[in-house]
């Protein structure tokens, strides 16, 4: 990755570990003409580790935003027509009812069950937040939501579908009630994979108390969410609290 890294505009990669006190890696890599997250956070079991998913990170960022030159504006109808479209009902609005006969960006890309091009809303796609508005209305929530990288293009695949498939069952259980979230909680002490005890044990050398929770859906892959607490110095009485979630096949 490091001599790819300045074709990506990445310029610095910073162990950032030391500013806290748990002690788990952690580095940053740094694009400062980003044009959407110019700092990149990455985390490992070691320095390596954290340093190259911190690489990977910026990667995602530098691809979804070097897609522009690929825009084709079109009215759904009348490309649908021509090619191969997503349906826009099947995907993520920002609340605007879709209209067919607008003229807007898309971008074709190849569908992962069969390997034929596909044509989808540029909007959902592309992380470049700099873009002046488009001449065209705006149906659909940009972000990166899904945008993964890898050292092939299959485990690129595999990353972008467990990060969709996290961000879908963290919103599931998240509509849950207290109660019904509180019941898929996972005692720290039951969990006997080598590295996840080396980081449970680092977070337990500094203080930090760690509440895991068994967030799957009913579609048979793994997923957790992870909450840290510790006591504010500054604030007695008042906790920080931090969360995150994760997906895998395996």
């Amino acid at each position: 990755m490091r001599p790819l890294a300045s074709r990506m505009g990445i310029t610095r990669i910073g162990n950032v570990t030391g500013l806290d006190r748990i002690g788990i890696p952690v580095a940053v890599a740094v694009r400062p003409n980003s044009r959407s997250v110019s700092v990149s956070q990455g985390k490992g079991l070691d320095l390596a580790q954290a340093m190259t998913s911190a690489l990977m990170e910026a990667a995602e960022g530098f691809h979804g935003e070097e897609l522009d030159s690929r825009f084709r504006y079109a009215a759904y109808d009348d490309l649908a027509a021509r090619e191969r479209v997503v349906d826009p009902a099947r995907l993520c609005g920002n609340g605007r009812s879709f209209e067919a006969d607008a003229q807007v960006p898309w971008i074709e890309g190849t569908d992962l069950m069969d390997g034929c091009a596909c044509w989808v809303p540029a909007e959902i796609v592309h992380t470049d937040f700099t873009v002046k508005e488009v001449p065209a209305p705006r149906f659909f929530l940009a972000g990166g939501n899904g945008l993964a990288s890898g050292n092939h293009l299959a485990e690129a695949c595999v990353a972008a579908i467990c990060e969709v498939v996290e961000r879908d069952a963290v919103a599931l259980w998240r509509a849950k009630t207290i109660r019904a979230r509180a019941r898929r909680v996972v005692d720290p002490e039951t969990v006997d994979d080598a590295d996840c005890r080396t980081l449970l044990d680092a977070y337990a050398k500094a203080g930090m108390s760690v509440r895991i929770f068994d967030v799957g859906a009913d579609i048979g892959i793994a997923a957790f969410a992870c909450e840290i607490r510790a006591p504010s110095e500054a604030l007695p009485g008042r906790v920080h609290r931090y969360r995150g979630s994760g997906s895998h096949p395996a």
